[in-house]
């Protein structure tokens, strides 16, 4: 980005404070005192980036990697904050979307160009850290992993419609593939939810022996149906199969 002028620059840094605040929620998580202080570290650097810094990225060797320093963010939060909590957070941060330059003049493209790169670069960290985090999470039911599986694919899909960097679309690729196919496997193995009726309330053992064959299965039509009696099951209820 060098030799282009100071307000493309300007905006440059503007969106990665933007990129850095999205990011500052990761800290409030519960994570080993060395991965917040190395998350902390790197949101700091990217906090205090210049103009200069931003001239810098083309050089051989910039004062910081912005792409990587964002990368290494997402990773090292996805592998140490509690996968399901890091799934909500993540995916919520894969939704991000700057207001691009709309100009057609050479700077306009420019800056449209700079803000796609820095979009696209937190957009893609995110959505390899969803894989990964798809993959550990304990999920009870069925409809819940085959929904993970869809955001994966849908949303790893969609980023790659505008993407340019070839490396990047077979990273993504690759992880979305590992990522599915060990959900796919995993689909096999769980319950779905049945919804079914009785002509009047029975015993929840009662119950759970006859769709189970085991009265301790009461314990979990219980769960599920939180009926103002344990003791007893609405003559509507659902059950785990």
């Amino acid at each position: 980005m060098a030799k282009t002028p100071k307000y493309i620059k300007a905006a440059a840094v503007k969106q990665i404070l933007e990129v850095v605040e999205l990011m500052r929620p990761l800290l409030a998580q519960s994570l080993s005192q060395k991965v917040t202080d190395d998350i902390s570290t790197r949101l700091d650097d990217l906090f205090a980036i210049t103009m200069t810094d931003i001239s810098d990225q083309k050089s051989l060797t910039p004062a910081i990697n912005i792409g990587e320093t964002i990368s290494k963010i997402i990773v090292d939060f996805a592998l140490e904050c509690q996968p399901d909590i890091a799934w909500n957070i993540l995916k919520e941060i894969s939704q991000y979307s700057p207001v691009v330059e709309t100009s057609i003049r050479p700077n306009g493209l420019k800056l449209k160009q700079n803000q796609l790169l820095i979009a696209q670069s937190l957009r893609c960290s995110t959505l390899i850290g969803m894989a990964y985090i798809a993959t550990q999470i304990e999920y009870e039911l069925r409809s819940h992993a085959i929904q993970a599986r869809a955001d994966i694919s849908e949303l790893i899909a969609f980023e790659m419609l505008d993407l340019q960097n070839v490396e990047m679309i077979a990273i993504l690729i690759e992880y979305k593939n590992l990522s599915t196919r060990h959900l796919s496997n995993l689909i096999k193995t769980l319950s779905t939810v049945i919804s079914a009726e009785t002509e009047k309330p029975t015993p929840s053992l009662v119950l759970a022996h006859n769709v189970y064959g085991d009265a301790s299965g009461a314990v979990d039509l219980i769960k599920l149906n939180t009926p103002r009696n344990s003791m007893f099951m609405p003559i509507k209820f659902e059950a785990q199969v």
